[in-house]
């Protein structure tokens, strides 16, 4: 549908923007505070992978070797400058807490980090 036009989308899924997207505009409280090419974007704005994290049980920690960027009940997300040893110490934090890790996944990071990364809020 978009070769030879500009199509206007707006949504508020990232997922959505970053794959069906060229360029994106990233507004915040009814204002443009970031634009470009997706891709771009999340390399210069989040170039670390997240390691998520699901727990059986129990609360999520902060660890030592990554930071906890979001954390919704068992879930927690973190920023892995060094992804073996973010692995290794969220796993041990917990495990030494007595909560067993249920699920842990490595991803690379979004337009939903970049836009919590910028405006400093989440999203959804």
């Amino acid at each position: 549908l978009s070769k030879g036009r500009t199509i206007i989308y707006s949504t508020h899924n990232p997922m959505e923007a970053e794959r069906f997207s060229s360029r994106v505009a990233i507004m915040h409280r009814g204002r443009v505070v970031l634009e470009g090419e997706p891709r771009s974007l999340v390399e210069s704005y989040t170039p670390n992978p997240m390691v998520e994290v699901t727990l059986a049980e129990g609360e999520p920690l902060e660890v030592g070797e990554c930071i906890m960027v979001e954390k919704v009940g068992r879930m927690a997300t973190y920023e892995a400058w060094n992804v073996t040893a973010c692995i290794e110490s969220v796993t041990r934090a917990h495990e030494e807490a007595g909560f067993r890790v249920e699920r842990l996944e490595v991803r690379r990071p979004g337009l939903r980090e970049v836009f919590r990364r910028v405006t400093g809020a989440m999203l959804g």
